[in-house]
């Protein structure tokens, strides 16, 4: 027992130093976890001025190819103009050759004046053009450079979008591996406080004496001895007041007062409902010790239900629930129906079921059960 006692003294360390291993790894993750938080909401803040930043190049660059439409626009106008100048001038020179027979002074004069004006109107055509022509090539090399920076742009927003998810999802992974490690921390700490074995190769050793036992039979012996106490009590009273020594507890309140006068029937039936209700309970306790089960019985049900608990139960809320089966004729009882709950699920996948299912007999099955869970959590040697 000292060696079990120091075994399990030295998992509890353990245990506790594996707590603290937990707890480090769980500060470190939340720590890691806030860090990929920040980074996300950087990350985050990059990518929505990338984005604002690509919807304002793009704008500028719709804008600059519709200035670039109008004066491809203009350019066909101009040019369609100067042409129209250049006819003219052709048509002027014809005009002059054939009227060569007119006076030479005055076609002259007005011959000169029409080409000097017509030579302004087509140098002035041309350097617009020209100048057309410059903005356009300027305009061109504009849209190019923001076609390339919307390029980078994009690639930015889809560089920044992919760090994005890749970070989303360390940061998930950080926050799942948190919960294990705080779920395994709670678990520790559970298994420090209470203690732990391994059911398949540790037994618990349950000592013939020991403080349960010990406190139970106290409280029974305590509550024997009170009743002994006031059976004798009642003895020795009813010798005195009753010839012959002999008790009337048969009788019924009505006919005890008849007879008895001096003793008050409404005491009487509370001291009866008491004692009743004492032995009920010690009844249901010598049940529990001698069988392992603790039966209950539920109220406000339309058929007698009973609540059965071992006292191997793995956990406090394992139980079976039976019902008494409905009346068939004439026929007798000979055993209860069995409610599907949770541990009736799991028992009816053992060998056990098979008395229930088989041999009918839920002696049996309830002997069975029991037999099990004592085998799991008892070493027998």
């Amino acid at each position: 027992v000292k060696r079990g006692l120091d075994e399990m003294a030295e998992r509890t360390r353990q245990l506790e130093l594996d707590k603290a291993e937990i707890q480090r790894q769980l500060d470190a993750a939340q720590k890691g976890a806030t860090t990929l938080e920040k980074q996300i909401q950087n990350d985050t803040e990059a990518q929505v001025r990338a984005s604002k930043s690509l919807k304002e190049t793009e704008i500028r660059l719709d804008k600059a190819e519709r200035d670039l439409e109008t004066l491809r626009a203009q350019e066909g106008i101009w040019k369609n103009e100067a042409e129209s100048l250049r006819n003219l001038l052709e048509t002027c020179d014809q005009v002059g050759s054939a009227k060569q027979q007119l006076a030479k002074s005055d076609l002259q004069a007005q011959s000169s004046v029409s080409v000097k004006a017509l030579e302004s109107s087509l140098q002035a055509t041309r350097d617009e053009v020209r100048l057309l022509m410059e903005a356009r090539d300027r305009l061109s090399d504009e849209s190019e450079s923001h076609r390339n920076e919307n390029k980078d742009l994009q690639k930015e927003l889809t560089r920044v979008t992919e760090k994005f998810g890749r970070l989303r999802e360390a940061l998930l992974k950080e926050r799942a591996k948190a919960e294990e490690a705080d779920a395994r921390a709670a678990k520790a700490e559970a298994l420090a406080g209470k203690g732990s074995f391994n059911a398949d190769e540790t037994r618990a050793l349950h000592l013939q004496n020991n403080p349960l036992t010990e406190a139970l039979k106290e409280k029974y012996q305590a509550q024997v001895d009170a009743l002994q106490k006031r059976l004798e009590e009642a003895e020795s009273h009813t010798s005195a007041k009753t010839p012959g020594g002999t008790a009337l507890a048969s009788s019924s309140s009505a006919s005890l007062s008849a007879v008895r006068p001096d003793v008050d029937p409404h005491k009487l039936h509370k001291r009866l409902k008491e004692s009743f209700k004492e032995q009920i309970g010690v009844f249901r306790e010598g049940v529990y010790l001698m069988t392992g089960y603790k039966v209950d019985m539920l109220p406000n049900t339309d058929r007698p239900t009973f609540r059965v608990r071992s006292m191997y139960a793995e956990q406090e809320q394992d139980h079976l629930l039976f019902v008494w089966p409905k009346p068939a004729g004439d026929s007798e009882v000979v055993s209860l129906d069995l409610v599907e709950t949770d541990q009736a699920k799991i028992l009816s996948a053992t060998d056990s079921y098979q008395y229930m299912t088989k041999f009918k007999s839920l002696p049996a099955f309830l002997a069975s059960v029991q037999l099990g869970l004592f085998e799991k959590q008892t070493f027998v040697g």
